[in-house]
C-alpha cells in the first residue's frame, strides 16, 4: 500500500578485497623513503587503474624497538598478471632494502588454496 511491506531486496554479496604487502625488512623513515616509495607505487596503480596504496605500518621488536615496516596495497581485482606487475614496477623503479618483497596478504579474504600461485616476489 505505502510501500511499508515491500521486500527489501537482498544485499549484494560482500565484495572481496584482495590486499598485498611490500614487506620491508629494516624501518623506513615515514616520512622520506616511505613517502616516496607510496608515492611512486601509488603512481602506478593509479596510471593503471590497478588500485591504491592502503597504508601502513612499522613493526616493533618486544622491546619497543622498530624492526621493520610494510606498506599495504589494496588491488581492485584478484589477478595474478596485476600482483606480477606491480612486483616488476616496483622491483625496478623504487629503491628498496635487501630483502624487501611483495606478498599477497593471507587470511582476511583468500583462502590459501586460492592464493597458491600468487608466491612472494624478491623487490631487489
Amino acid at each position: 500500500m505505502f510501500g511499508f511491506f515491500k521486500k527489501k531486496k537482498k544485499k549484494q554479496e560482500e565484495e572481496k578485497f584482495f590486499f598485498v604487502n611490500v614487506e620491508i625488512p629494516t624501518v623506513l623513515s615515514p616520512i622520506d623513503e616511505r613517502a616516496t616509495a607510496e608515492d611512486l607505487i601509488q603512481e602506478f596503480l593509479d596510471e593503471n587503474n590497478f588500485g591504491e596504496v592502503d597504508g601502513g605500518g612499522t613493526f616493533m621488536s618486544d622491546d619497543g624497538q622498530p624492526i621493520s615496516c610494510q606498506i599495504t596495497i589494496l588491488l581492485k581485482e584478484f589477478n595474478k598478471e596485476h600482483f606480477v606487475q606491480l612486483g616488476e614496477f616496483i622491483k625496478n623503479n623504487v629503491v628498496l632494502p635487501k630483502g624487501s618483497k611483495l606478498a599477497a596478504e593471507r587470511g582476511n579474504y583468500y583462502s590459501d588454496d586460492e592464493l597458491k600461485d600468487f608466491n612472494d616476489i624478491e623487490l631487489n
